[in-house]
């Protein structure tokens, strides 16, 4: 149990200053109104994993701990929680893995066509297996040991081959960068930290970006074969046959699938103002320096021998030591 404590200790001084990062990235994406690299963004997840103390100190102190009760209280609550989560990612899974198994692959010549030409074109050395299965969205990539493509058949059928074409590489640059992996990762984030909101708020800020990333890399591999326009109707249409198929239980289509929609959109038609662009990565960059420093000050206060900097007679006392 000690070195229960011990984790939970640390987990409780990397959560906020992952939260300090949390608030101040999406305080600059907002405020500059910039797409900034997907690199940057991955930033949020490592300072929500890796704690980045001063020189010279402890993570685990060397000596006997003794905590408090409160203090022991909350870490079990806290260890419950990981269990709890982590059993409903597994159970998740487990399903997931069994609806994949009762998916057919996809034998379609037209389709199949259109989607081999689109790993060709983009040079994927492993085709994902394209799989056709009842979802709520047009297609999706599911990731186990290798990713796999999933189709809703019946609402690639009524596609056009160019908006074919546009779902295809969507989901298909998502596995070329590396997109599934790290939402795995911040899976293991939230698991964690499932008692900070600002875990799952930067997962699903994450989760935001990875799709206007995937937009932006296909507009610029398509090149002049499709316009900003054409990509937007392709979004909505496939939010409107979405709805179709799956209705929503409320009135109207789906109001987080039309908020992400129209945000992507947004994004499509903002005017790439190069000097804003280099200003807001620079903030970025500023706030990533800053968080670094926040978090080895507070590591001098906060790990063994933390004593030793916040009273000078101690320090003397530790040095002679």
């Amino acid at each position: 149990m000690t070195i229960i404590n011990d984790i939970f200790y640390i987990v409780i001084f990397v959560t906020i200053i992952g939260s300090i990062f949390s608030i101040m990235s999406i305080f600059v994406k907002r405020a500059f109104r910039v797409l900034l690299p997907l690199s940057l963004d991955i930033c949020g997840m490592v300072f929500f994993l890796l704690p980045i103390i001063a020189p010279a100190l402890w993570l685990i102190s060397p000596e006997g701990t003794v905590w408090v009760y409160g203090y022991k209280v909350a870490c079990t609550v806290w260890m419950l929680g990981c269990a709890v989560f982590c059993l409903f990612h597994i159970v998740r899974s487990i399903f997931a893995l069994y609806a994949l198994k009762s998916y057919n692959i996809c034998t379609d010549e037209h389709i199949n066509r259109i989607y081999n030409d689109c790993i060709s074109r983009l040079g994927l050395k492993k085709a994902p297996v394209l799989y056709c299965g009842t979802l709520s969205e047009p297609a999706c990539v599911i990731a186990f040991l290798r990713p796999a493509v999933i189709i809703n058949e019946a609402i690639i059928r009524q596609l056009p081959d160019k908006e074919i074409e546009i779902v295809f590489f969507h989901e298909l640059i998502h596995i070329r960068r590396k997109h599934h992996i790290y939402q795995r990762i911040f899976d293991v984030v939230c698991i964690i930290h499932w008692f900070n909101p600002f875990a799952r708020i930067i997962k699903n800020d994450f989760s935001e970006h990875c799709e206007m990333d995937c937009d932006q890399y296909v507009l610029s591999f398509m090149g002049n074969s499709v316009s900003q326009i054409e990509y937007s109707k392709t979004i909505l249409h496939l939010l409107e046959l979405s709805s179709y198929y799956h209705k929503p239980k409320s009135w109207g289509i789906n109001a987080v699938g039309y908020m992400l929609a129209e945000r992507r959109m947004r994004s499509l038609f903002r005017e790439y103002r190069p000097a804003i662009q280099k200003i807001g990565v620079i903030v970025f960059v500023l706030s990533i320096g800053l968080t670094i420093f926040t978090s080895i000050h507070i590591s001098r206060s906060y790990f063994y021998p933390y004593p030793a900097y916040s009273t000078k007679q101690e320090y003397i006392t530790f040095n002679n030591t």
